[in-house]
């Protein structure tokens, strides 16, 4: 889908603001990331934005630290 495309479709498709899952965006499955990839960009075209959903998100903030300390001794 061309841009000039998306952004005739953009008054059509706008329902509501999409939501999408990003728990496989680490996989290193390419069809599960071409699929995400996909998604992320059709929402970004059509919409401008997208929701991110990630059950990472709903956590205490206590538990995200931890998880934040962790991932930064990672990098």
């Amino acid at each position: 889908m061309s841009l000039i495309d998306s952004i005739n479709e953009a008054d059509t498709l706008f329902q509501k603001v999409p939501v999408i899952d990003l728990k496989n965006i680490k996989t290193k499955d390419p069809e599960v990331r071409k699929a995400l990839v996909e998604e992320v960009r059709n929402a970004c075209m059509v919409v401008g934005f997208f929701y991110a959903a990630r059950e990472f998100f709903s956590l205490p903030v206590d538990t995200k630290m931890k998880a934040r300390r962790i991932w930064s001794r990672r990098s």
